[in-house]
């Protein structure tokens, strides 16, 4: 019911790290959190607040004052949806940072807002962390293992992933990659990427290329989503498999050199980068 008094900190950064425009909140109190939220929201955003009980409900109205000291000059509206019985005006008004009651049916509430969130809709583009995890061709689900931030595929630099099975039975294990937009771009439920059935205490490697100076088991074939060409400049990858117990390095190299004999070539030696993971509970 109350607000921790680190979130009003927090918030606004995570909405403004989403690209929020528009926000629900479902049981608003006395309005502490929604102006918190609405600091991250875009300026010409807008929050909408449900508050069953209109006791609170007409709290967070008085500070519809605060709102408009908070964020001067901005554009965003703020709507308050009271769904208390006990209100003595009509169930479905709304209040606008202005703070004037505009009376609506919580039907057309319901509709505008849905309305205007799907016009607002972007691009479906998940990163490691929210993509859904994808089932193997056996069809065995994934879990996340690992996350990685950093994986290059550009300027004949590629990114390579080097993984052992720890477990006591044949695993699958799989790289997923990850554009710049947050698309993935790379398919383990057809292949790509994918290892079935690896077995106890082997060793897989894949690579978004392939190298001269490292050995790749397979390579990946990125599909045309999120930026649509076929480069790594800002990438991320999430190493997914059957089990838990795995344990994956990741190395960034120059593909086009080797390392030469220094008795007989004046060549330096590939450039190779160790990538960190981030091993998942």
């Amino acid at each position: 019911m109350s607000t921790v008094r680190s979130l009003p900190k927090r918030i606004p950064v995570l909405a403004r790290l989403l690209g929020a425009r528009r926000a629900v909140e479902v049981g608003t109190f006395t309005g502490y959190s929604a102006i918190a939220i609405a600091r991250g929201l875009a300026a010409d955003g807008g929050l909408l607040c449900c508050e069953a009980n209109a006791e609170w409900a007409y709290q967070q109205a008085e500070n519809a004052n605060h709102w408009t000291r908070c964020l001067p000059g901005r554009s965003r509206e703020l709507g308050l949806q009271v769904g208390s019985h006990l209100d003595r005006r009509a169930p479905g008004t709304v209040m606008r940072k202005d703070g004037h009651m505009m009376a609506r049916t919580v039907a057309k509430v319901g509709i505008a807002f849905l309305v205007w969130t799907l016009g607002y809709a972007g691009p479906a583009t998940a990163g490691p962390t929210d993509t859904p995890f994808p089932t193997f061709s056996d069809g065995r689900p994934a879990v996340s293992v690992y996350i990685a931030a950093g994986v290059i595929k550009n300027n004949n630099l590629e990114t390579d992933f080097v993984c052992t099975n720890l477990d006591t039975v044949a695993i699958d294990i799989g790289l997923e990659v990850f554009d710049e937009t947050g698309a993935l771009r790379n398919s383990v439920a057809v292949g790509s990427g994918a290892f079935l059935n690896v077995g106890v205490g082997k060793t897989v490697t894949v690579g978004t290329a392939a190298t001269a100076v490292l050995h790749e088991d397979q390579t990946l074939a990125l599909n045309t989503a999120g930026s649509g060409v076929s480069l790594l400049r800002n990438g991320s990858g999430r190493v997914v498999a059957t089990s838990k117990n795995i344990a994956c390095n990741a190395i960034v190299a120059d593909k086009l050199h080797t390392v030469q004999d220094p008795a007989v070539s004046s060549l330096p030696p590939p450039s190779l980068a160790h990538l960190q993971l981030i091993k998942l509970p």
